[in-house]
């Protein structure tokens, strides 16, 4: 798909749907102290690595099941893999990789997606 088409697709769906999510995102910030003190414990750690030049790798947590679950996406996995993310999108394509249980723009997979994909990818580095 050409970037074109992707933006103007995710500018429909943006449009239809994102000040929706906007707006339940600030509610329950508003009214969820937990997840408050989370955010800003996150900000002030990513604050201060960054002034000392620490690199970050950022955990992602998306809502799987109406859990809040740590994601990874296909970059992270590729990091882990060894494998180029552009491979493992063609892999992706192709069906030698499962798609993503989690919808959405960006493809991002639960631990159990992820043991599975590096489960595939260690068979076909045995068979090539």
């Amino acid at each position: 798909m050409s970037d074109t088409r992707s933006q103007q697709r995710y500018g429909r769906w943006y449009a239809n749907k994102g000040g929706d999510l906007a707006e339940r995102r600030r509610e329950r910030y508003a009214s969820d102290q937990s997840l408050r003190t989370a955010n800003q414990q996150r900000s002030r750690q990513w604050r201060e690595d960054r002034a000392q030049g620490v690199a970050v790798t950022r955990e992602i947590f998306r809502f799987v099941d109406g859990k809040r679950t740590r994601v990874y996406s296909l970059g992270q996995i590729a990091d882990q893999t060894g494998y180029a993310a552009n491979t493992l999108r063609l892999l992706v394509t192709e069906g030698t990789l499962p798609e993503p249980s989690i919808p959405g723009v960006h493809r991002y997979y639960t631990g159990a997606e992820v043991k599975a994909i590096k489960a595939v990818l260690k068979k076909r580095r045995k068979s090539t």
